[in-house]
């Protein structure tokens, strides 16, 4: 029997590059079949982790959110050390991070601000995508159809990129079908301010005229975020539970009964499991949810 799978797709405006040249670019990604190399996880974390970090946005009222000036110029990557959220970060502190992290995995590279792209367009080759597409992928030398008439999402190349290859490349992602209850969501960094934020907003759009739609889609995005980082929090934890010692498991919502469940409770379940397949939900644990949407994914319904 199929089950409908939530498809994310995440489009990302550059505002300036080498490619440019006057024209309008756009990045886009989905979520990874593979939790450790899933783009967009990585953004939830980094944010939930920040946010935990600097509180930002918890002392909005309505009147900032619709205020386009107090938030208009908050930068996505900034440097925490000497904190100011207006300013980015810059391209010779990225490149040392990620030179950090290429050093401990033993991995030559001279291009680091723009390691992502490089490896990009050579992951496509291995993976025998058609040059075409990885050209619309990358941005490279668009066509008047491509550059004007183009939805500009080949979906092939970003589902091969997000490790979907089999099965002619159909998605399938066991995460994204283990639904986070409410509780749980304002839990969190982001949680605890995004809903209220999004309601009064979306009230004023709809009862006062207010039209900052820029606003209101910024917070769906954040509350879409919020969901990814929960499941894909619940997925790193149970794919590798060493992880648990890092700083951002110490938040609240970690620690509540209704994400956490002893590893004894989680096997035993699984072993009954064997025999009752639905008996997870009578289970209130989400790891252990998240443990069984995992393990299932081996019985994939495009095999």
């Amino acid at each position: 029997m199929f089950s409908l799978i939530r498809f994310f797709l995440f489009l990302f405006l550059l505002l300036k590059g080498k490619t440019n040249h006057g024209q309008t670019l756009y990045g886009r990604a989905t979520r990874h079949k593979d939790v450790s190399l899933c783009s967009v996880g990585a953004l939830a974390f980094y944010l939930m982790f920040r946010f935990s970090v600097t509180r930002e946005f918890e002392s909005f009222t309505l009147e900032d959110w619709l205020e386009n000036s107090k938030w208009f110029d908050i930068k996505l990557l900034v440097d925490l050390q000497g904190f100011d959220n207006t300013k980015s970060l810059k391209n010779r502190s990225y490149a040392e991070a990620v030179k950090m992290v290429l050093d401990f995995l033993g991995i030559p590279a001279s291009k680091l601000v723009h390691l992502g792209r490089n490896l990009g367009a050579k992951l496509l080759e291995m993976l025998e995508e058609e040059i075409r597409l990885i050209e619309s992928l990358g941005n490279w030398n668009p066509s008047m159809q491509g550059s004007c008439y183009s939805t500009k999402l080949p979906m092939q190349p970003i589902r091969k990129l997000a490790g979907f290859t089999d099965a002619n490349g159909m998605y399938y992602n066991p995460r994204t079908v283990v639904e986070v209850d409410e509780s749980l969501l304002r839990l969190t960094p982001v949680g605890c301010w995004v809903y209220e934020a999004h309601e009064a907003v979306k009230v004023a759009n709809r009862d006062g005229g207010a039209g900052k739609f820029t606003a209101m889609n910024f917070l769906s995005f954040m509350m879409m975020l919020n969901r990814v980082f929960i499941q894909d929090a619940a997925a790193m934890l149970v794919l590798f539970p060493e992880r648990i010692n890092h700083p951002l498991f110490r938040l609240e919502v970690f620690g509540s009964e209704e994400f956490n469940v002893s590893f004894v409770v989680v096997f035993v379940a699984i072993a009954i499991l064997v025999f009752l397949t639905n008996l997870f939900f009578y289970f209130k644990s989400y790891k252990l949810k998240m443990q069984v949407a995992l393990n299932d994914e081996n019985v994939s319904p495009l095999d």
